[in-house]
């Protein structure tokens, strides 16, 4: 359809299927446009928990905001857009990588999925999920160092969980992070 140029509207409820397909996409919840753009902004820059979590997994870390960084469990972790006080940021699995100056981490359980795999991370009393290529998952009991790479894909305020502010903007390229 593409190729030929056709406009076309699909409905779908397979969230894999419309990020694959679209070039344009919009995020339905309850009748009402929740987001709309293209595959990679409703990825990278949702606009809600919600849409955060129908688009992709999601790990969730209490932060202390300061300015453009939010200081998290697994270290700092960028800001799109500045903020300061308390919340939650919300960064995908992929993001939380090894890292030699990253946080220690034990590996509670590791599924292998081919060419990669989640690993269940614990650390502090917390789980955190992370998804590394199949060569770096390292084995159960191990302890690892990680760190976030990238900013944060979403920042709330943990003071009113139901005002949500997208963390979007222009992705800030900083490689002392």
């Amino acid at each position: 359809m593409r190729a030929t140029g056709t406009t076309t509207l699909l409905v779908t409820h397979d969230q894999a299927e419309a990020m694959t397909l679209a070039s344009r996409v919009a995020l339905l919840r309850d009748g009402v446009i929740r987001q709309h753009g293209t595959p990679r902004d409703l990825y990278l820059c949702p606009a809600d928990h919600d849409v955060a979590a129908f688009v992709g997994d999601v790990t969730v870390l209490p932060a202390t905001f300061r300015g453009d960084t939010a200081d998290t469990p697994l270290g700092p972790v960028a800001l799109r857009t500045r903020h300061d006080g308390e919340g939650l940021v919300l960064v995908r699995p992929e993001q939380l990588q090894p890292s030699v100056g990253g946080v220690e981490a034990l590996v509670a359980a590791v599924e292998f999925q081919g060419t990669s795999g989640l690993v269940h991370l614990a650390r502090a009393g917390d789980r955190y999920t992370a998804r590394w290529t199949a060569h770096l998952l390292a084995a159960p009991g191990t302890t690892v160092r990680v760190r976030v790479h990238g900013p944060a894909v979403l920042v709330t305020d943990t003071a009113s969980p139901d005002a949500v502010r997208s963390a979007a903007g222009p992705v800030r390229q900083d490689s002392n992070r």
